[in-house]
């Protein structure tokens, strides 16, 4: 990936040169650009087309599935310490009576 200059980062995505305006510090901007583009890489290797808005939609596709099942595991994550905490609670009211 390319460098950075006042707020602008610069990346490269399936050999497109993009400049990337973001608050965010340049190494994650390439990160995730990084990481799109290894996303795309993927499905144009493994679909015929070489549409590349097709190729894009799929990989979006593919990154909000992931988003959502990282999300789903939080989520379940979350509810599992609540009702912890919640068991803690009571023994802790049991123990104090």
């Amino acid at each position: 990936m390319e460098g950075s200059d006042s707020g602008v980062t610069k990346v490269r995505i399936l050999n497109q040169l993009y400049s990337i305006k973001s608050g965010n510090d340049p190494a994650y901007v390439r990160r995730l650009a990084e990481f799109v583009d290894e996303k795309l890489k993927q499905v144009s290797e493994s679909t015929p087309s070489v549409d590349t808005v097709k190729v894009a939609i799929l990989a979006a596709l593919n990154i909000a599935d992931e988003l959502f099942r990282a999300r789903e595991i939080g989520n379940a994550d979350h509810e599992w310490y609540h009702q912890k905490i919640s068991e803690c609670n009571l023994l802790l009211d049991q123990l104090s009576k």
